[in-house]
């Protein structure tokens, strides 16, 4: 669900103000994957049956209004392969042309970046070069950079399932630097993926952990912050890239004060 949170997050920033500019660098999914992406995340058709076009007629009109805000948005997809330099190379200039404006850089994802090539017998040098481009970039633009990057198997070990299905920054692969250099590490534990979890719960509990969808955010996990504040849940609904806060419980007068909470339909 990584590639689909950030184009949920990305798609509201865009529809909710008009400054936003974004560099999407997408290794993964191609431009027209990233529009049917937007298309489906609001007329409620899966991008798949868009792609293969098995909708009704009557939702030709609203899909064409839809492309015609996306093509207004100001927004640079990259989907060809690329390296970490020259991403630093394009998004610099990208916001050299926007001073006034909030600017984003998308990564999907981090591992599919080019630089592979020249460090194939050296992962944790790979990593480093990767990370500190990534880090110069930041430096010299000021603008938000989202890396996307994967997990490792750790969290999916048997064992380790038993301790909570609560993947932890340690368990990112590649080097220390991917949570040293970031200035905040959202981990993303989306339930349904863990088989031996699933099996113990049926009917409506069952169905509502399908849809449970949590961030962690990890780099605050020893901050003095509760596991309350600190996780963000969701429930999602993948078809369509939406994810709908669930607010926290009401406080208690005794409580310590806690971070509010709202329903964001993504």
């Amino acid at each position: 669900g990584k590639s689909k949170l950030s184009r949920a997050m990305t798609f509201t920033l865009l529809e909710s103000f008009s400054d936003v500019s974004v560099m999407w660098v997408s290794l993964e999914d191609s431009k027209e994957d990233i529009l049917r992406a937007y298309l489906s995340h609001h007329v409620y058709i899966s991008a798949k049956y868009i792609k293969m076009r098995k909708f009704d007629k009557a939702m030709i009109d609203p899909m064409l209004k839809r492309m015609q805000r996306f093509k207004a948005f100001d927004v640079e997809i990259l989907d060809e392969p690329i390296k970490s330099n020259d991403v630093v190379h394009n998004f610099v200039k990208f916001c050299e042309k926007r001073p006034d404006r909030f600017n984003i850089l998308i990564v999907d994802n981090m591992k599919s970046l080019d630089d592979k090539q020249d460090f194939k017998h050296n992962q944790g040098d790979l990593d480093d070069y990767v990370l500190h481009n990534m880090l110069k970039c930041r430096q010299k633009t000021k603008g938000m950079v989202l890396l996307i990057h994967h997990f490792n198997d750790a969290q999916q070990d048997r064992e380790n399932l038993k301790s909570g299905y609560r993947p932890v920054p340690m368990d990112m692969k590649g080097s220390e630097g991917f949570r040293r250099v970031a200035n905040q590490v959202l981990l993303i534990n989306s339930f349904n993926i863990y088989k031996d979890l699933m099996n113990e719960y049926d009917g409506v509990d069952k169905e509502i952990l399908k849809k449970m969808f949590v961030i962690d955010t990890g780099k605050n996990r020893e901050d003095g912050i509760s596991d309350e504040v600190a996780l963000i849940h969701f429930l999602q609904d993948m078809k369509y890239d939406r994810f709908y806060e669930i607010p926290l419980p009401p406080q208690q007068e005794d409580d310590k004060p806690q971070i509010s909470a709202r329903e964001i339909p993504f």
